[in-house]
Parts: C-alpha cells; sequence; structure tokens
C-alpha cells in the first residue's frame, strides 16, 4: 500500500509530526483553545474521523466566539443623584431599614431605578419594638426579610396630598391599607406616618412608627409572637 498517513494512524504507529512554527506560536498566544489546534490537525490527516467536513473550522469559530463573549465586562448601573437610599441615610434614623435593604439585596437597585418609589421607611425606633424573637427570625431568612421590605415599597410616587383612604399594591404584590383621620394623621396598614413627603430623585419617602408585615406565612407567625410576648 502506497505511503498514505491513515493506516499508521488507524494502527497507532504514526511518528508523531513536529510542529511548524506557525503552531508553536499559536499555542503559546493567551486564551487560545488547544483543543480547537489539535482537532484541525487530526482533521487534516483524517477527515473521516470527524462527523462532517469542515467541523474542526466550526469548533474553533464557536470556541473564539465564546472565549470573546465571556471575555466581555458589563458596566455597572450609575447611581441616581439624591436617590431614596441617600436620602435614608441623610435622615440618619434609618440605620436599621437601610442594613436591612443591604441584606436582602434590594438597596442597589434603589440607588439606580429611576422608580419612581414610595417608601414607607420603619424608623430605627419602630425596629427596635420588634420582640427579640421577630427581629432575630426576620434577619436570619433573606427571603422573608425581602418580602417584608418589599411590603414597604409601593412602584409609584405617592405624596401626602395623594395619601387617602385606598389600596395601594406594593412590589411584593400585597395590598397596603392608607387612611386619614380626621385630624390628618396619615396611617398605613396600621402604622402611623410620623413624617411626610420626603421627596428624592427617584421617589418619595414616608417615615412609619412600625414596621409592617403581609399577613401571609411566617410573617403572621413572628406577630402572633409579639403579640404574646407583649400579654
Amino acid at each position: 500500500m502506497k505511503g498514505g498517513p491513515v493506516l499508521p494512524v488507524l494502527l497507532g504507529v504514526a511518528k508523531k509530526p513536529r510542529k511548524t512554527a506557525w503552531e508553536a506560536n499559536m499555542l503559546r498566544t493567551k486564551g487560545f483553545d488547544r483543543s480547537a489546534l489539535i482537532i484541525a490537525i487530526i482533521s487534516a490527516t483524517t477527515p473521516f474521523l470527524l462527523p462532517y467536513p469542515g467541523a474542526a473550522v466550526q469548533h474553533a469559530s464557536q470556541a473564539a466566539i465564546h472565549h470573546a463573549t465571556h471575555s466581555v465586562s458589563y458596566p455597572r448601573r450609575r447611581i441616581i443623584p439624591n436617590n431614596v437610599v441617600q436620602r435614608l441615610q441623610k435622615e440618619g434614623n434609618f440605620r436599621i431599614f437601610l442594613q436591612a435593604l443591604r441584606d436582602a439585596g434590594m438597596a442597589n437597585a434603589l440607588e439606580t431605578g429611576r422608580g419612581p418609589y414610595t417608601i414607607f421607611a420603619p424608623t430605627d425606633r419602630a425596629f427596635a419594638s420588634l420582640t427579640k424573637d421577630t427581629y432575630t427570625h426576620l434577619f436570619q431568612d433573606k427571603m422573608r426579610l425581602r418580602n417584608v421590605l418589599k411590603y414597604h415599597i409601593v412602584p409609584r410616587k405617592m405624596t401626602s396630598e395623594n395619601l387617602k383612604f385606598d389600596s395601594l399594591r406594593t412590589i411584593s404584590g400585597e395590598f397596603l391599607m392608607t387612611n386619614v383621620s380626621s385630624n390628618k394623621t396619615v396611617s398605613v396598614s396600621g402604622a402611623v406616618v410620623v413624617k411626610q413627603d420626603m421627596e428624592c430623585r427617584n421617589g418619595v419617602i414616608h417615615s412609619i412608627d412600625t414596621v409592617l408585615f403581609p399577613l401571609t406565612g411566617m410573617e403572621t407567625l413572628a406577630m402572633n409572637e409579639g403579640k404574646v410576648d407583649k400579654q
């Protein structure tokens, strides 16, 4: 049989070909897919080992595209000046609420989101009034904490002029009930609004004296625990 390379390759006795200068340079190139080069060399000598002609070229192209697309770094969203998080920090009595937003992974969205948002923000004193068990259970479970925090945020701007006897859908999907008494006191689901209309670029904040819990699942249990401890 005249010297074709197929039979020696199949029998495993073919001599290992020396690398050309081009191959050596490509192997030293940072980020080059060596497996693509190996397949390309085999394809050139034994094309019937691949499923179809040009498979090695396609594999090399796919590897290059994968490397390029996975090397792209996407810019972070810009923080909006005078956003709701910055205003909460400026007020100084929402430290626990801010920490809860960070723990739940929600602070960045409120810093960069255009909104507008209406936030009913419990003061530090409101968190301090929770029982020890309720406070601990709230901060131990990030999913529960996130659901409670979402219950304090309405995805539209509601100033004090807009607050009346109404129901407001929060970003958690639950509803808050707002009311205005005869002496103009605004309340939201039983919590009293102690400071109104802290306006920001992407929303407005109303300070409340109580932490609000959606009446579902473990939040209901947490509220019941608090009531038992107060009795």
